[in-house]
């Protein structure tokens, strides 16, 4: 296959994770730089992939992951499906969408019972003797969407005789790829 054919390859299984809810895509594993800890990692729901290839995640914005990409918004992703042995780590810019327009839309679109995940009245992370302390609130959400601006792609074909591995970069709005040793 060529570089090419690769990318294409990986970029609809992507998509497929945005429509597929089985597909390994779907859920995908997010680091970002922590000030003080080091780096925080998390599962996030893969939402929506845009023509741009901008990757679109929903969140509680009193999530800790909110105030660090705040401060450094540099984040990675990795995707790995198991049937294909296909991995895909992303590099990119992180920032929160908070246009009330938009984040309404997309709140409509939220099924009524995976609303209860933005309508906590703790902040996500906030210790608590029990689960009965949780309450939830009627008319108030804390949704917010995050899109990740991406600018690299690297993917791992696992593969015999020999693996292949690809780093596409993005440079002048065009995506160009460099075979690396795997």
């Amino acid at each position: 296959m060529s570089l090419n054919e690769y990318f294409d390859a990986a970029i609809l299984e992507l998509k497929k994770g945005t429509s597929q809810k089985k597909h390994p895509f779907r859920y995908f594993t997010l680091a970002s730089l922590q000030p003080n800890t080091g780096i925080g990692i998390r599962p996030e729901v893969l939402r929506k992939v845009e023509e741009n290839l901008d990757l679109i995640f929903y969140t509680d914005k009193r999530s800790a992951k909110i105030e660090e990409i705040k401060i450094h918004p540099r984040v990675s992703g990795l995707f790995y499906h198991p049937k294909k042995l296909l991995q895909l780590k992303i590099v990119g810019q992180a920032n929160a969408i908070e246009d009330s327009a938009t984040l309404k839309t997309y709140w409509n679109g939220v099924p009524t019972k995976a609303r209860k995940d933005y309508t906590t009245n703790l902040a996500p992370g906030t210790p608590i003797t029990d689960e009965q302390a949780v309450d939830f609130l009627e008319n108030e959400n804390h949704f917010v969407m995050v899109r990740i601006q991406v600018n690299e792609i690297e993917l791992v074909q696992l593969q015999r005789p020999e693996h292949m591995r690809i780093r596409f970069q993005i440079t002048n709005g065009k995506w160009n790829g460099t075979r690396l040793v795997p």
